[in-house]
């Protein structure tokens, strides 16, 4: 087993890169140090540096070295992974979404039961699919839309630690923490020598006085002995081992048992002088990088009393610049009039150089005013406005890339509403949808043409309407008593011209006059198809065309044969996908002119 340790300081972590599994032992300590495996990347990786982890690398891998790839390309890795991801979820949408799609084509309007219908039985069961592939579908996609959302945050948090700004703010904080972490030290060298002289004094009494002294400014905590409370977690502080204080709890500790105790830790600086290197290294990057960069705004431009700047209230007052009135360490001064206060009163602020996000100099102010671009300006700021020497951009004509991501977006929302909705109910006993195949012949038939207004009576599913539909620039009417069916044919054709009303009992002037083509597969109960059919003549305007289904029996032979111009019979098993083998025929009837 052979192991390789790397550090990197852009994101402070440690990694260690294993060529196999990694023994129960040896995971144990790697887990309990605080190493988390990354599957992706098939290694182990550590959120902070701490000279514990470091040895332990040190100690697989004989040397901890630089982690080869930056922050961003590896932030580039971790979005390409997730995007693939996302890709694979988005792909298992879009199939579970035309699985569902396959099962609601073959039920009318894409999903109701028809109560009374033949097809109720197996409309119920491929509900059911239908509402579980609809849930699956929807989540799928919303996990795609996750995993994308997470590689483009991916993306922006790398880049946005590589902004100079964020960088010169880590640089302060890291500079505290080394201030923090040096007080320490000097308070335990401080310490260190106040104990040594401790250790020095020859008379007991007063080696005791100077050991309660500084005891008492202390909280270490002593080891615990034997003659402790065995169900007491921690033994007494020095001050209470030196005073003897609850018995009942500790065994009691001589002077020199708590002296030693404080000289160790107190000499135990060495973890801190490891802390303090690595800051001083992480720092020694950070402003390399930084300079590179060519530092914050507050370095690249001079800053000088009397010039302004642009600072974290750019949010509200978006081109209001503040006069800057001295230039600090590390921070501008400025004057201000504080909004809301109805009386002028003068406030005094300061901005981090790290938070000025623009710099004027005295001598671009001046050449700004003399243009006449200092809008409202007074003794706090200005108001900068445009540069009239500066032709505006001109617009650029982009190509609409995410157009297809919009509408694929749209239809899985469509999807999830569909959803909320539930399984539509519709009582439809006598219902026998046209064959789409049959359907598109009979608009051949009819010789549809631009403009043709089309008249499908007693429509049920509209699958005559759908035919007809592909024929560009038509106008579309029908007529259907079921109300339930009527409305969903109103969602279903918003532009349509639709009535709920049983159509033997209108008459052209009810649907706004005769069209062009009248398409229509009326009821067969009891030689309803004759007088429908019959009836529909009325409705379609001198040289128009009916096309119509009815059945092929010896009464509609003698009533509709001879007033066709094409009368052609259908196969026996034409509506069996329907739930009837009952006989049928197709005729078309050209309207007198």
């Amino acid at each position: 087993m052979t192991y390789t340790a790397t550090y990197s300081p852009e994101d402070n972590k440690l990694r260690l890169y294993a060529s196999g599994r990694l023994d129960a032992e040896t995971y144990e300590r790697v887990r309990a140090a605080g190493f988390r495996w990354a599957p992706k990347q098939e290694l182990f990786v550590a959120p902070t540096w701490t000279p514990g982890r470091e040895d332990l690398l040190v100690e697989l891998a004989g040397e901890v070295g630089d982690e080869d790839t930056t922050l961003v390309e590896r932030a580039e890795a971790k979005a390409d992974r997730l995007e693939d991801l996302a890709e694979r979820r988005t792909g298992e949408a879009v199939a579970a979404k035309a699985a569902v799609d396959r099962i609601a084509d073959g039920i009318p309007f894409g999903q109701p039961i028809l109560i009374g219908h033949h097809s109720e039985k197996r409309a119920r069961k491929d509900a059911e699919k239908i509402r579980n592939g609809m849930g699956r579908a929807v989540k799928l996609w919303e996990e795609a839309g996750y995993w994308t959302d997470r590689a483009a945050g991916a993306l922006r948090l790398a880049k946005y630690k590589e902004r100079p700004d964020v960088r010169a703010r880590r640089i302060k904080k890291l500079e505290a923490e080394l201030r923090k972490v040096e007080k320490n030290k000097r308070e335990y060298d401080a310490n260190l020598a106040a104990w040594t002289k401790v250790k020095a004094e020859t008379d007991p009494e007063q080696q005791k006085k100077m050991a309660l002294y500084l005891a008492h400014y202390g909280w270490l905590i002593m080891p615990k002995k034997e003659t402790d409370r065995p169900d007491w977690k921690d033994g007494p502080t020095i001050y209470g081992a030196l005073t003897g204080e609850h018995p009942n709890l500790y065994g009691p500790r001589t002077v020199q048992e708590v002296i030693d105790h404080a000289l160790h830790v107190y000499a135990g600086t060495g973890g801190m002088l490891r802390w303090i290197a690595h800051l001083e290294n992480r720092l020694t990057y950070e402003r390399a990088m930084l300079g590179e960069a060519g530092g914050i705004p507050a370095t690249q431009n001079k800053l000088e009393k009397g010039g302004a700047i642009k600072g974290p209230w750019q949010a509200r007052h978006r081109d209001c610049w503040l006069f800057i009135t001295k230039v600090n360490k590390v921070s501008v001064s400025f004057n201000y009039w504080p909004i809301g206060w109805a009386q002028p009163r003068t406030c005094a602020g300061k901005c981090p150089f790290d938070k000025i996000a623009g710099i004027m100099t005295k001598h671009e102010i001046e050449a700004a005013r003399a243009e006449g671009r200092l809008m409202a300006e007074d003794e706090y700021g200005f108001v900068l406005g445009p540069d009239r020497n500066v032709a505006a951009p001109e617009p650029v004509q982009r190509q609409d890339n995410a157009a297809p991501e919009r509408r694929q977006a749209q239809e899985f929302e469509a999807l999830r509403q569909q959803a909320k909705q539930g399984v539509q109910v519709v009582v439809a006993p006598q219902l026998f949808p046209t064959p789409t195949e049959l359907a598109n012949w009979m608009v051949e038939l009819a010789k549809l043409e631009d403009g043709d207004h089309v008249l499908e009576p007693s429509a049920g599913t509209g699958a005559l309407m759908t035919a007809a539909a592909q024929v560009a620039g038509i106008v579309i009417h029908a007529v259907e008593k079921n109300q339930a069916l009527a409305l969903a044919l109103m969602r279903a054709w918003p532009d349509a011209h639709i009535w709920s009303h049983d159509f033997l009992d209108l008459i052209p002037e009810n649907i706004g006059g005769q069209v062009d083509v009248v398409l229509m597969n009326p009821p067969f109960d009891r030689g309803a198809d004759i007088a429908h059919i019959k009836h529909a003549l009325g409705f379609v305007r001198p040289g128009g065309r009916l096309v119509a289904i009815c059945a092929n029996g010896p009464r509609q032979r003698a009533e509709l044969m001879d007033m066709a111009e094409h009368w052609e019979d259908l196969p026996d098993d034409t509506f069996a996908q329907a739930g009837t083998r009952v006989r049928t025929a197709l005729l078309v009837i050209r309207a007198p002119r």
